[in-house]
């Protein structure tokens, strides 16, 4: 898990950055000028696209393009609903309630389906990434809040043990296997739906995407504003890569 993590940090932009920049104060150092010079520019080349808030939404429309974005009516019905972590951020001190953050429009989501009355069962699944002492796992924050949101605890199943979207997938399918389930209505980030499918089809399960949590929306602005360099952008676009470098990495390499 932390290997993975530090191979991805390899490909991020921040990392071509301060890597240009090293490296062109080590050619200063040698008295390679041009050197330095041309490290300098192609780290700022980085960080200007990088930035750009056109490169940034269109990372993410490649992403979330793979599948329709459903109000909950309009999804079909399924067996069970399976919505994976990651919308919480554990009450790690001084915290002392779990912190939502902007991918909890899944467990919303999850819960419209619910009553929708798209499936009888809710499955959340999520354990903690690095295991600490004292806090519970995402997915029972994710139940909690659920219960909160009127889905009855009796309807909820919890998958507490996996690290990672491959273990979701795993011990998720394991679970539908016990309970007979055969169709799951997959609720996750838009983003993030394109690994979440491909590593579930490849445990057995058949599922359905039913994406929220959009970050590619339209910019109804003039050019100039989408191609400003702003400090979200830089970090969306981070995100973005860190999606497409699982999903390759899963599609070619691991799953197979």
């Amino acid at each position: 898990m932390l290997i993975q993590k530090l191979v991805a940090y390899a490909f991020y932009p921040t990392v071509w950055v301060i890597v240009a920049l090293v490296l062109a104060l080590v050619l200063f150092c040698w008295g390679r000028v041009r050197g330095a010079a041309l490290s300098v520019f192609l780290g700022l080349v980085v960080l200007v696209f990088a930035s750009m808030p056109l490169v940034a939404v269109g990372l993410w429309k490649s992403l979330e393009g793979r599948y329709p974005i459903l109000v909950p009516s309009e999804q079909p019905k399924a067996d069970v609903i399976v919505v994976l972590g990651g919308g919480i951020a554990l009450p790690e001190p001084p915290q002392v309630v779990p912190d939502l953050n902007d991918a909890a429009d899944r467990v919303w989501y999850a819960a419209e389906l619910y009553h929708a009355g798209k499936a009888p069962w809710v499955v959340v699944s999520g354990g903690q990434v690095f295991p600490r002492s004292g806090l519970e796992s995402e997915a029972e924050y994710h139940r909690k809040l659920l219960e909160r949101m009127g889905v009855p605890a009796e309807a909820i199943l919890v998958e507490s043990a996996s690290r990672d979207t491959a273990g979701n997938a795993m011990l998720t399918a394991a679970l539908m296997r016990e309970r007979k389930f055969q169709k799951a209505l997959l609720v996750t980030s838009a983003a993030h739906m394109p690994r979440a499918v491909l590593l579930f089809e490849h445990a057995g399960v058949d599922v359905v995407p039913a994406s929220c949590d959009v970050h590619g929306v339209d910019m109804d602005v003039p050019l100039i504003l989408k191609l400003l360099p702003v400090a979200w952008a830089f970090q969306d676009t981070e995100r973005a890569l860190h999606e497409w470098l699982a999903f390759v990495y899963y599609r070619y390499f691991a799953a197979n």
